[in-house]
């Protein structure tokens, strides 16, 4: 009994490893959509890429980093994973450094928050501002 109860044990450790980054890089397409504060209907700016190299960028920007509280911040962006047409996955995030640098995204009913880096808050906000591509 002991060995069949390992395998069923160690499957829902195993599946939980998987980040983010890593679920999200099989997606066909993202959109980053800029908002502003306080108003995600009032959409700044939106990009859609299907370029896999930046998907998977985009993706690994969310894995990899720190759980945080959230910082009650609002948020500045959106992103958008599709896969065969269909959301994958809704993601908020919030590019300022000041405290606020986070991803927020709903995973079945628990919220997970996750600490932006610096290299991803740079790369949105040239992102928005026209100075970088994908």
């Amino acid at each position: 009994m002991k060995i069949f109860l390992y395998p069923l044990v160690a499957t829902p450790l195993i599946s939980c490893s998987n980040s983010a980054g890593d679920q999200l890089s099989s997606s066909d397409s993202v959109v980053v959509r800029f908002t502003t504060i306080g108003y995600n209907d009032s959409i700044s700016k939106m990009i859609n890429t299907t370029d896999r190299n930046a998907i998977r960028s985009i993706a690994n920007f969310t894995s990899g980093t720190t759980d945080m509280e959230d910082a009650k911040c609002g948020y500045n962006g959106h992103l958008l994973f599709y896969e065969n047409k269909q959301e994958v996955r809704s993601i908020e995030f919030n590019y300022a450094k000041d405290g606020c640098g986070q991803f927020v995204w709903k995973e079945g009913d628990k919220w997970i928050t996750k600490k932006m880096s610096n290299e991803a808050a740079d790369f949105f906000q040239a992102l928005e501002k026209g100075k970088s591509s994908f």
